[in-house]
C-alpha cells in the first residue's frame, strides 16, 4: 500500500543516525519546547517506528479536517443556538474556546504515544547526558 509507505519514510526520518545507534527527538508532553533525546538501538527503532507511525491516517485527516471546520464554524454554531445577534465577542470567544478544544486533543495524542514509548525508551540512553525525563 503505497501510504504506508510513506509513513515508513517520514516516521523513519524521526531516527537520526547517531554514534552507538539512533537520535531519537521525543515530543514534549505539553507540545511547548523540545522533549527529551535519546540514543536508540537498532531493535528499539523497529519497536518505536510501530508507536510512533499513524496506526489510522485517515483518522489523522478527520482530526485536521474537525478542527479546521470547528475554528471556522463555531461562531455561526454558537449564533445559530442562542438565537441572538452574533458580536465581535461571541466570535472570539467560540474560537478561543475551539482552539483549546483542538490543543487538549492534540495533548491528549501525544501523552498517549509517549506512553507507549515510555517502555521501550526505559532502556535507551539519554543523549543529553542528563537525567532521563
Amino acid at each position: 500500500m503505497p501510504t504506508r509507505r510513506i509513513l515508513d519514510k517520514l516516521t523513519a526520518r524521526s531516527f537520526k543516525p547517531a554514534e552507538g545507534g539512533y537520535l531519537l527527538q521525543t515530543s514534549h508532553p505539553w507540545l511547548v519546547g523540545k522533549g527529551p533525546r535519546y540514543i536508540v538501538t537498532e531493535g528499539q527503532k523497529d519497536l518505536l517506528m510501530a508507536v510512533i507511525r499513524p496506526r489510522h491516517p485517515l483518522l489523522l485527516v478527520a482530526l485536521i479536517f474537525t478542527a479546521v471546520l470547528a475554528l471556522t464554524e463555531a461562531p455561526v454554531l454558537v449564533a445559530a443556538l442562542t438565537s441572538h445577534q452574533r458580536t465581535l465577542l461571541d466570535d472570539l470567544a467560540a474560537n478561543i474556546a475551539s482552539m483549546l478544544l483542538v490543543y487538549a486533543t492534540l495533548v491528549v495524542m501525544i501523552r498517549a504515544r509517549l506512553r507507549r514509548m515510555a517502555p521501550i525508551l526505559a532502556n535507551a540512553m539519554p543523549a543529553d547526558g542528563g537525567i532521563r525525563g
